[in-house]
């Protein structure tokens, strides 16, 4: 028997699977490991190698003959490059493909089918798929530049509600006295709020973390949650409106995916209505597998050509 690596390499952890290989590509997953990030982005260069021998070391592939890995930080010019030779120092087998985290997760999610995938994480963007696999991507540049309607993009607009309340711009709804609680009380929460904006080195995972208050006060219509949740759909809109219209797709499949939308069901009620103003017609659909899947399914298609 023959296998295939999927690799899905996220700024956080990085997953591995080893998948048995079928003339149709990917069969049964045989072993799963998990180790550190491999984004080189945020790591070094020995840690990212550390951590894909780790996995190496944990899927003993033995008779494995291609591999797929999706990372997180390729955009940055010579990333592709680096994660290749780190593939081949390691001993992982070639052909080796190397894309973005997102890309495998699209072709996890829909296979070859067109269709778009939403990413609402931390950070958020949306990857469409023509029905010649031609791909289109809209967002996912960073907190700084990008990001609308993320993880990060709502807690940043919690804390601003927030500060304006304290200026008497606003009034202070539960949800932002929910926040100041979460921040020590009405004596420290903007002091801890001014360390969490402006901390060095900044985490913009804390955050982000701020964000799972926002879902319980859309159901009790508050006020700022309404206002917060509309502006995060709208910029989640945009994404996919992006993303779609090159499809020219009547109906258009969109999967979503990060945890804003997986874990926050009011939140994604909200997206949901503010789609059903489009003129495309979107079907919510789940994920026909995960980004390792797709990983290995990228590694099928690159043996098939090699041979």
């Amino acid at each position: 028997m023959k296998y295939l690596i999927g690799i899905d390499g996220g700024g956080t952890s990085t997953r591995a699977a080893l998948f048995e290989l079928t003339p149709e590509g990917p069969g049964r997953r045989i072993r799963q490991a998990e180790s550190g990030s491999s984004n080189l982005n945020s790591n070094t260069e020995e840690q990212v190698r550390q951590n894909l021998a780790d996995l190496f070391r944990a899927l003993n592939p033995q008779d494995a003959v291609a591999t797929g890995c999706g990372i997180a930080g390729v955009s940055t010019p010579g990333v592709t490059e680096q994660i290749a030779r780190i593939l081949s120092e390691t001993g992982y087998p070639e052909p080796h493909v190397v894309v973005g985290d997102y890309e495998t997760a699209l072709r996890g999610a829909l296979g070859r089918s067109p269709g778009v995938l939403l990413i609402a994480g931390t950070g958020s963007i949306a990857y469409g798929q023509a029905r010649d696999g031609q791909l289109f991507r809209s967002g996912g540049y960073g907190h700084l530049i990008s990001d609308g309607g993320s993880a990060y993009d709502i807690g940043r607009a919690l804390l601003a509600a927030y500060v304006k309340a304290i200026d008497g711009a606003v009034t202070k709804t539960p949800l932002l006295e929910a926040l100041e609680q979460e921040l020590g009380g009405p004596q420290d929460a903007l002091g801890k709020l001014l360390n969490l904006a402006y901390a060095v080195p900044f985490d913009k995972s804390r955050i982000a973390a701020l964000a799972r208050l926002l879902d319980p006060y859309i159901a009790a219509e508050d006020p700022a949650a309404l206002k917060i949740a509309a502006e995060g759909a709208g910029a989640l809109k945009q994404l996919v409106e992006t993303a779609a219209r090159p499809l020219k797709e009547d109906t258009v499949h969109l999967v979503p995916a990060g945890g804003m939308l997986l874990h926050n069901k009011n939140y994604r009620a909200e997206l949901e209505r503010v789609l059903r103003d489009s003129d495309i017609r979107y079907v919510f659909a789940g994920a026909q597998a995960d980004a390792m899947a797709g990983a290995a399914d990228m590694a099928w298609e690159a043996w098939e050509a090699s041979l």
